[in-house]
């Protein structure tokens, strides 16, 4: 059983009845071609769940009431939004966290931006509940 299902049935096993779960989760779409999604797997490994959708993994590990809201766009914003700030103080973040580590932050940002305008990458937020 893949390792984010497994969470999900701890989830719902914990859970009350009638007791709800609230997640934001990245992914890659189902729609990818072979050579998209091993691109994205390359940089964001954790974020690909092909075989299924973030609402069917809720179903599958017994919730109901399964509502995704895409929150792509707000994602978006907020990764220019980190990206800029490091930019803009460098030299401030550089010392406080040494400068190999921020200039592997600022590439990260660019490769999730670059990802989320390719249309490799999404955000949702999942609401379900425990019948």
């Amino acid at each position: 059983m893949p390792a984010k299902l497994s969470v999900l049935r701890a989830c719902h096993r914990v859970l009350k009845p009638e007791g709800r779960i609230a997640c934001y989760t990245i992914y890659a779409p189902h729609d990818l071609s072979d050579a998209d999604y091993r691109r994205i797997l390359k940089f964001w490994p954790s974020a690909t769940t092909r075989r299924r959708s973030p609402s069917e993994m809720l179903e599958s590990a017994g919730f109901t009431d399964v509502h995704e809201t895409d929150v792509t766009k707000q994602y978006r914003m907020t990764a220019q939004g980190w990206l800029e700030g490091r930019r803009r103080r460098f030299d401030e973040l550089a010392q406080a966290m040494g400068e190999d580590t921020l200039k592997g932050k600022i590439v990260e940002g660019e490769v999730i931006l670059a990802s989320i305008k390719a249309g490799l990458l999404r955000r949702s937020l999942l609401t379900a509940q425990r019948a």
